[in-house]
């Protein structure tokens, strides 16, 4: 994730319904826990990414009872308490990554049933970029990787292969 002290820091994130935490390491043998916060909450982080600094982590706050998603994060990965970013998204969210927008600046892509979303850190706002409501499925937006310049998204029609000028399906199903 990122380096403090020389160090390089390693993240591994675990959780259940019941509590939640990371666990972190300089050298991959002894791990230290923390459980994550927002707002007070205990939260579940699913899937995490690095953007301007920051440890960012999609979460699932089940502390009302019901689906609660958001976007939280923190620029000390040792503090329990994490801020958050954006809460409440119309969807179930299934994982983030960093990549680029069509400005060819960093940007966070959130990729769900529904389709694919870039979130603006500074305005905290979303915006769907690729609509996958023909075909949503729990499995579309389960991964997805940067490799070669282009960003790599699971679906039920194949793999999408999203750059910011044009977006193709490739692999078995497309």
């Amino acid at each position: 994730y990122g380096k403090a002290s020389g160090a390089l820091n390693l993240i591994y994130l675990s959780g259940s319904t019941s509590y939640n935490e990371i666990a972190y390491s300089a050298n991959g043998t002894s791990w230290t826990a923390v459980n994550v916060t927002v707002g007070g909450n205990a939260v579940q982080l699913f899937s995490a990414c690095v953007y301007d600094g920051k440890l960012i982590g999609l979460y699932y706050d089940y502390t009302a009872g019901t689906p609660f998603y958001g976007v939280a994060y923190t620029t000390d990965h040792t503090s329990a308490a994490w801020t958050n970013l954006y809460a409440g998204f119309p969807f179930t969210p299934q994982s983030i990554v960093t990549y680029v927008d069509q400005q060819g600046n960093p940007a966070l892509y959130v990729g769900a049933s529904e389709g694919m979303w870039l979130v603006d850190f500074y305005s905290a706002t979303i915006t769907m970029v690729v609509p996958f409501q023909a075909y949503a499925t729990a499995s579309n937006g389960l991964w997805m990787v940067v490799h070669n310049g282009a960003l790599y998204v699971t679906t039920i029609r194949g793999i999408l292969r999203f750059t910011p000028s044009v977006s193709t399906f490739i692999g078995p199903n497309a």
